[in-house]
């Protein structure tokens, strides 16, 4: 009975020491990406509005991005419409140019959705935070993790894949991250916020991919209103990639007010 009583009282503990450890491993993968000395990274935002913005709330098309970070360099970002530099934490920008055709029936509901759309992708793209600045704080938002049994291949890499439920203030933190109207969120009331993230790690710890997700529920006038977005980003190039800033978007950075 005595043997009979300890295996059950193993069974009990390991699925709480497996979780212990996977919120170990995977703030410790998050916590070195922080060191990371280079790497180039890509990847694609995509936001999902509530109905109430009809037909364009499930007609975004993803924010895709790409760029490179090299220490003592800094980051350089671009996407479908702007380049971002970001140097010690300070962003400059420049819109790409490009010629655009103005809709002028902005009564027609296509007209309508086509508007929203250039508000969350054009001039509504918000500039991201290095990839390694967001992870080396990751670790500080989770609640609890899980590793997956089977792994992954990323590329040619088989790599562990460790599963988190974001902390209530992470799942904000990120859903303003990404949101074009992030800052201006927390206005809207009181909600309800979660999220969770996922890292693909490779055989040196090194996290590879990694995809994070906020969501807002909050209700207004009996009515039900989600707003969620998710980011997923690949890194290459750990330790190899060199990263040249132009002088006019250090010069913006660098210049006073």
């Amino acid at each position: 009975m005595r043997y009979f009583g300890a295996i059950a009282a193993l069974l009990l503990v390991a699925p709480r020491a497996n979780a212990q450890d996977a919120k170990e491993e995977f703030a410790e993968a998050a916590k070195k990406a922080g060191a990371f000395a280079s790497y180039a990274f890509e990847g694609q935002t995509e936001i999902e509005l509530p109905d109430m913005f009809g037909a364009a709330a499930g007609d975004l098309e993803p924010q895709k991005f790409e760029g490179k970070f090299q220490k003592d360099a800094g980051t350089y970002l671009r996407t479908a419409t702007h380049e971002y530099v970001i140097i010690d934490g300070k962003i400059a920008m420049r819109p790409l140019a490009e010629w655009k055709r103005v809709e002028e029936d902005e009564k027609d509901p296509a007209a309508q959705g086509r508007m929203i759309q250039r508000l969350f992708q054009g001039l509504g793209f918000k500039p991201m935070k290095s990839p390694h600045d967001l992870l080396s704080k990751l670790g500080a938002k989770i609640k609890k993790a899980k590793k997956l049994d089977k792994k992954e291949a990323i590329g040619d890499v088989e790599c562990a894949v460790l599963e988190a439920d974001l902390t209530d203030d992470g799942a904000r933190q990120a859903l303003e991250d990404m949101m074009p109207s992030g800052r201006f969120m927390g206005a809207m009331g009181e909600a309800e916020y979660s999220g969770n993230a996922k890292l693909w790690v490779d055989p040196e710890g090194r996290i590879v991919k990694y995809l994070i997700k906020g969501t807002m529920t909050r209700n207004a006038g009996g009515m039900e209103l989600e707003w969620s977005a998710h980011r997923t980003v690949t890194l290459s190039d750990n330790g190899s990639t060199t990263v040249e800033i132009p002088e006019a978007a250090k010069n913006a950075i660098e210049k006073k007010k």
